[in-house]
């Protein structure tokens, strides 16, 4: 009788083949987390957070500055590079018409890029931990071929050794019995 699996009794197919292999190889067992947040607190994710706050705090105290030329209808902006939030750089000149401002539009820009790059971070610790278990199944079994080898090599350098030594007694066997057979032999007669 040929049945439909539903999704229901595949993922239990998956997860007795999964627990057989557990099992099979002794694998330790971590326990998922319940939840995305759980998830993202613990272990790495929690570093790349906090190194993605971090830089993010940092763009905040030291950020990019523009110097700013505003006299008689003539406005422009001029990057003046980075300075720290409680000492800006100075002017480019003196005058009133010269001033310093944080250049927000790239300051914003920084911190959306941190967004996606910590997010990368995230997919690739869970792509990686996702991937230990198999990785580990497969050293596991790369370990038990290694040992296996080794034992097969062993077991051809004893069968080597006996026939090395089986050969050496039967030569001996042999010259053993040829001198037995030369006592034995008829002598010639000589004739004198």
């Amino acid at each position: 009788m040929n049945q439909e699996q539903t999704p229901q009794s595949a993922e239990d197919d998956d997860r007795a083949w999964a627990e057989g292999l557990i099992q099979k190889y002794n694998l330790p067992i971590r326990k998922a987390p319940a939840s995305s947040l759980e998830w993202l607190l613990l272990g790495y994710p929690r570093k790349i957070l906090f190194a993605a706050l971090v830089i993010i705090i940092l763009m905040g105290v030291c950020p990019p500055w523009v110097s700013i030329f505003n006299a008689r209808g003539i406005y422009s902006k001029q990057p003046i590079g980075y300075s720290l939030l409680f000492l800006p750089p100075s002017p480019l000149e003196t005058s009133k018409a010269y001033g310093v401002s944080i250049d927000f539009g790239r300051l914003l820009l920084q911190w959306f890029l941190v967004v996606p790059v910590s997010g990368l971070g995230f997919l690739f610790v869970r792509w990686k931990k996702n991937i230990q278990p198999f990785e580990r199944l497969v050293q596991h079994e790369i370990d038990r071929l290694i040992l296996e080898k080794d034992k097969i090599r062993a077991e051809i350098e004893k069968a080597e050794t006996d026939a090395k030594i089986a050969r050496a007694r039967y030569v001996d066997e042999l010259s053993t019995k040829l001198s037995d057979l030369k006592q034995f032999t008829p002598q010639e007669k000589t004739n004198e």
